[in-house]
């Protein structure tokens, strides 16, 4: 199993992202979080393999949260999903120790799919 934190506080968007994975990758075992918080509560009791996250979150922002986490492990592959896809943006996600950068507007589902598969199927 490959344990999976999610970190998105749209609830839709955690849960359709918790069931695209259930279906495509069966071995990956994810958890689902609003926030920072609540994140860091999971990071304090088991260090995922992989995490999904959305920069935009209510309680600390995604930068500061990649950084932190960047620093607990450099072994976990992060993931930001974003709905912003300015060069910038993408360039800071990446600079402050994001592995992979999902722009959710511009990207289509074989894209995503694709990024998705190069994370999951290459895990141990």
């Amino acid at each position: 199993m490959i344990a999976t934190l999610i970190i998105d506080n749209n609830v839709i968007s955690r849960e359709s992202l918790k069931q695209l994975l259930a279906v495509r990758y069966p071995y990956v075992k994810a958890l689902e979080v609003p926030n920072w918080r609540d994140a860091l509560q999971v990071l304090r009791e088991k260090v995922p393999e992989v995490i999904l996250m959305n920069m935009r979150l209510p309680d600390l922002n995604g930068l500061d949260v990649l950084r932190h986490i960047r620093n607990q492990s450099s072994r976990i592959v992060i993931v930001v999903l974003a709905d912003d896809d300015t060069p910038e943006y993408r360039e800071a996600a990446l600079d402050n120790g994001a592995d992979h950068f999902i722009p959710m507007c511009s990207f289509s589902a074989e894209e995503t799919n694709s990024l998705l598969d190069s994370v999951f199927l290459l895990q141990p």
